[in-house]
């Protein structure tokens, strides 16, 4: 796998609103949240319209924030994550984004010791062979062991108490024989579960279309269950998948397949959801006009003008010691073909690249059918579990590095 995929990595379900004022002219806000379940802190900075930017709050933890927008369509906001230093932006209209979503950090978890150990005790007979390996695990954690009697005890050692999902896996030489999908399971400490694994489903096929000739490419296909507990690869060799048994579309189960494929400085990349059987992804056609990206610490991108009928909008990330800086632009907000990347050092209170500093350069468009606001708000670095079912969505960009006070940087 090529190292482009997280340019595209993540967005969640979308909880923003848009609000009116009383008479006269719509007064509108825009609801930004930001998730910080580890209450490691962040630093918010807004912009209406094409104002100058204001830092609006430094706060801790899960926040909905309501920003004034006046009359303006036109918006921007920008958020540091305190915990990892990292600075995302988004600016976009509100007719296209009206509920952006920052992730800056996740509710931590520990894993609690099972004393005695909650047991699954697994009958294998229809699933597995002697020998193969035997898991049933979830998010927190996971029981295993070797196939040799049947059935086979599994102690889960550690983990979290309560109901929850977990996944039964058959691992082979060649992958996942076989996955099933056990739910309601009630750990508690010297407890225990009897599963009886189903028959392997036969394996589903991964096509995809549009990888230039001579690139190199790579995919694989994420089982992602509807409570959020699990999330397992299933990919097999020969661009296939493990479907697995038990799936439920109505329980929010869905299938995510990646892919990315690049050459040199060039890169496309896809994920598409899927409620199982053939996956068939359609890759964009390459970057291909010029692009050129300031060697300052706050550059200017100019060449963003990739042509698709449903593109949504580009990203920027800039990533140098200590720091990444995300922008994501809406195609309705960006005007021309020219972005300056704004220095907002002194509302964020972030150090800027120095002078010699190294600094990696992605700049990508996202690509897709979907609505703005789901496809932009998986560009801001959310993750894959806001992607569902329905999801597609595709970049292509290019990459490259300059020094700080150096020369321009010239893509492809």
């Amino acid at each position: 796998m090529v190292r482009i995929t997280r340019l595209w990595m993540g967005g969640l379900a979308i909880l923003g609103l848009a609000g009116c004022g009383g008479g006269g002219t719509p007064q509108a806000n825009l609801t930004l949240q930001v998730v910080d379940g580890a209450n490691e802190g962040y630093v918010v900075a807004s912009q209406v319209g094409n104002a100058a930017w204001t830092q609006v709050r430094v706060d801790f933890g899960t926040k909905s924030i309501s920003i004034a927008l006046g009359n303006s369509d036109r918006y921007g906001v920008a958020v540091r994550c305190l915990g990892n230093n990292q600075v995302y932006l988004i600016q976009a209209t509100r007719s296209e984004v009206e509920g952006p979503k920052v992730v800056c950090s996740q509710t931590p978890f520990i894993p609690s010791s099972l004393n005695p150990p909650f047991t699954f005790r697994v009958d294998w007979s229809s699933a597995a062979s002697s020998g193969d390996f035997l898991l049933v695990g979830n998010r927190y954690g996971t029981a295993f062991a070797s196939a040799s009697s049947n059935p086979q005890d599994l102690p889960l050692n550690s983990g979290r108490t309560g109901s929850q999902e977990f996944l039964a896996r058959v691992l082979g030489a060649s992958g996942p024989k076989a996955a099933q999908i056990v739910r309601g399971v009630n750990v508690q400490p010297g407890g225990s579960l009897d599963i009886t694994l189903s028959s392997p489903l036969p394996p589903g096929n991964v096509t995809v279309n549009g990888v230039p000739p001579s690139w190199s490419s790579g995919s694989s296909v994420l089982f992602l269950s509807g409570g959020g507990d699990v999330v397992f690869t299933l990919s097999l060799p020969s661009n296939q998948y493990r479907p697995v048994s038990g799936f439920s579309q109505a329980a929010g189960d869905r299938y995510i397949a990646q892919v990315s494929a690049s050459q040199g400085s060039r890169f496309l990349a896809g994920f598409k959801g899927a409620t199982g059987g053939d996956i068939s992804l359609n890759l964009p056609a390459p970057w291909s006009n010029p692009v050129t990206v300031t060697a300052t610490a706050h550059p200017q991108v100019t060449g963003l003008n990739y042509a698709a009928s449903d593109l949504k909008g580009y990203v920027i990330q800039l990533q140098g010691s200590g720091l990444t800086y995300w922008v994501v632009l809406s195609a309705g907000w960006l005007s021309g073909t020219s972005y300056q990347v704004p220095d907002l050092s002194a509302q964020l209170g972030y150090a800027s690249y120095g002078q010699g500093q190294t600094v990696l350069v992605q700049v990508g468009a996202g690509v897709s059918a979907n609505t703005a606001e789901e496809v932009l708000n998986f560009a801001l670095g959310a993750n894959l579990a806001g992607l569902t079912a329905q999801s597609e969505v595709y970049g292509a960009g290019v990459q490259g590095s300059y020094q700080v006070g150096g020369a321009n940087l010239s893509l492809p």
